[in-house]
Order: structure tokens, then C-alpha cells, then sequence
């Protein structure tokens, strides 16, 4: 009798063990820290809730490239895509850069045109500060300073897209003129150094095949 009343009291402990384990127990596929974008001090908050977390990553996962990159609202891409096509059409016929490239490359470095560098300077495509040739200064304001470097400062918007344009066309970038195909493009500006993070690649084409702006080439 006493062996099987020890028994009884084993199962009762191993089913309440088991049991608090399963409280305890946090499926991750549920449970993800997401970086939670704070529009009153335009820094990220990590949200750590688990409720914060599912409306976070509802409510950010169309506007997000990565973890760590806000490039706008759904709207934002819709107005941005609605105000540049044009100039990203014109300047596909001049200078042969692919439209969703154009797009995806404003998209993605000025946050839709809400970026500080946008803003202050015109510059939608992070271009850095340096002496342009003359036929370039109907274009240029000059230096935009800030705490991410020396940046040009444009006279328009418009005039930061043909200023892209231009900088393409240097020598490190013409074997990107064998092919009109996106990924290609985004492969080969990260390699031939248009910027210095090692996912600009997949974040170009990220939102490209997000938004099939690939529809536009």
C-alpha cells in the first residue's frame, strides 16, 4: 500500500511540474522582439510585451526593410512612388538606370523624403559632399553637415535624382550597365561600394519585390 500511495504522490508531482512548464513556456514564433518605431522622438523602442508585439509587428511589417530600417508608412510609399515615378521614368530613358532601382534606392535612403537629409538638404539619395564640376552647381547649394557626415545640400529634390543619376555614371559602376535587372543592380551597387551597409542589397530588393516596383522596368 505504502508503494503505491508513493506512486500516486510521484504522478501528482511530475503532472504539476509538467504543467508549470507549460505555463512558463513561450512559443518563439509568437514571442519576437521587434524594433517598435517611436514617431515623437524619432527613435526606436524595443517593445518586449508579448501584445506589444503582435500590433508592432502587424503595424510595421509593410514599412519595415529590416530591423533596423524605417523607410515610411504604406501612404508614404504610395505618395513617394507617385511623385517620383515620373522623374524616375525620364531619367531610365536618359541615363538607362532601372526605374524600381531609382525608386527603391529614394525610398530607401530618404524614408520616403521624411529623412533629416531630405528634408534640410534635398538629398534623397545620401549623396556625400564633394566638388562638382561646374555644370553641376545649378544643381548644388553646397554642404549639409550633420552627425551621419558631410552630405550635398540640393536646390530642389528633382535635383538630388539627376545628381544620382550622374554619380552612376562613374567608372566603378559601368559593368552595371550590361543588364537591366534589379537584382543585379542592387548586387552590384552594394559590391562597387554606393554604400557602406552589407545588407543594401537585400534591403534594395526587399522593397522592390514588396512594393513590385519591378513592374515599372
Amino acid at each position: 500500500m505504502r508503494f503505491i500511495a508513493d506512486s500516486i504522490i510521484l504522478i501528482l508531482i511530475l503532472t504539476i511540474v509538467y504543467f508549470l512548464a507549460e505555463a512558463r513556456r513561450v512559443d518563439d514564433s509568437d514571442f519576437q522582439i521587434v524594433q517598435d518605431y517611436d514617431f515623437d522622438t524619432s527613435q526606436y523602442q524595443v517593445a518586449t510585451s508579448l501584445e506589444m508585439v503582435k500590433q508592432s509587428s502587424k503595424k510595421l511589417e509593410k514599412h519595415l526593410v529590416s530591423a533596423n530600417t524605417f523607410i515610411g508608412t504604406t501612404q508614404d510609399i504610395t505618395d513617394y512612388v507617385k511623385r517620383f515615378y515620373p522623374t524616375a521614368v525620364a531619367e531610365n530613358v536618359i541615363y538607362n538606370i532601372p526605374i524600381s532601382i531609382k525608386l527603391a534606392q529614394g525610398i530607401l535612403e530618404s524614408s520616403c523624403g521624411k529623412s533629416k537629409i531630405a528634408i534640410r538638404a534635398n538629398n534623397h539619395f545620401g549623396i556625400k559632399y564633394r566638388k562638382w564640376p561646374e555644370d553641376m552647381q545649378t544643381l548644388v547649394i553646397g554642404k549639409y553637415t550633420c552627425h551621419e557626415g558631410n552630405f550635398t545640400s540640393f536646390i530642389t529634390a528633382w535635383s538630388s535624382w539627376r545628381a544620382h543619376s550622374i554619380v552612376l555614371q562613374a567608372e566603378r559602376y559601368q559593368n552595371l550597365y550590361m543588364t537591366d535587372d534589379y537584382m543585379s543592380w542592387a548586387y552590384g551597387l552594394e559590391h562597387y561600394g554606393y554604400a557602406e551597409d552589407p545588407q543594401y542589397a537585400e534591403k534594395l530588393i526587399n522593397v522592390i519585390e514588396r512594393e513590385k516596383l519591378y513592374l515599372f522596368d
